[in-house]
């Protein structure tokens, strides 16, 4: 239920949006998801109105789809569109690793290993679902610490188009226990305050996700997968 608003409050309509992105960031929305108006209006106990300006934001974001005669359904991913949000995540979460080694205090990185140390749990005990909540609340920590709320908007905002490919991914042979040595690596590296060095680990924990995900997607087609690959390089430097 979406309480009732107060001054200064966000708008119902923007309570439902966080709270379905919620559902997203939980894993609890998966691409093909369909999702009812009714249903909605009596989960939040707000107006179908309410519900109707909801799902136009999400639609706007890319997360849902709304479908004449079918309503609206979680937005399936293509391997294009896969590989276009893994690239431009490379891209920002380098530049975010590497603000984080100039902005984050000292708290921040204290509470950044914490949340390592749990993904390495849930790593070695097998938990996709831990696995996702702990590197989102890794990530979490990341983009505050880099202290840029435009990286942290963008990101989220991907973030949010690929959690069920994360969990995919990391459900993958051997995939978790390396994603846990990136981390690590990451992590390595702000300690030491090194910032290229975390911006190159961070591009390339992205990239290599990248590269399973496309996998788990059945990407087929060689153009899409010679052109992430070769941007991938030249985004490392390696190109």
């Amino acid at each position: 239920m979406i309480q009732g608003q107060t001054s200064g409050a966000l708008p119902r309509r923007e309570l439902v949006v966080e709270a379905i992105k919620d559902d997203f960031r939980s894993g609890a929305l998966v691409p093909g998801t369909r999702l009812t108006e009714r249903g909605l209006c009596e989960r939040f106990d707000v107006s179908r109105t309410t519900v109707r300006e909801a799902l136009r934001a999400l639609e706007a974001e890319g997360l849902i789809a709304l479908i004449p005669n079918a309503g609206p359904v979680v937005s399936e991913l293509t391997g294009d569109e896969a590989a276009q949000i893994y690239l431009a995540r490379a891209a920002l979460e380098g530049l975010m690793a590497a603000s984080f080694v100039v902005n984050c205090t000292r708290a921040q990185l204290l509470e950044l290993m914490d949340w390592k140390d749990r993904f390495a749990v849930a790593v070695r005990a097998g938990d996709v679902p831990a696995m996702v909540s702990s590197i989102g609340q890794f990530y979490s920590v990341l983009t505050r610490g880099a202290s840029s709320r435009i990286l942290e908007r963008q990101l989220d905002a991907l973030y949010l188009r690929t959690t069920a490919l994360r969990m995919t991914s990391l459900a993958q042979p051997g995939r978790a226990d390396l994603s846990l040595a990136e981390v690590e690596e990451l992590c390595d590296a702000l300690q030491r305050r090194e910032a290229e060095v975390a911006r190159v680990a961070a591009m390339r924990h992205v990239l290599n996700a990248g590269s399973v995900g496309l996998e788990a997607l059945n990407t087929q087609d060689a153009r899409i997968i010679s052109s992430f690959e070769a941007t991938a390089r030249a985004l490392i430097g390696e190109g």
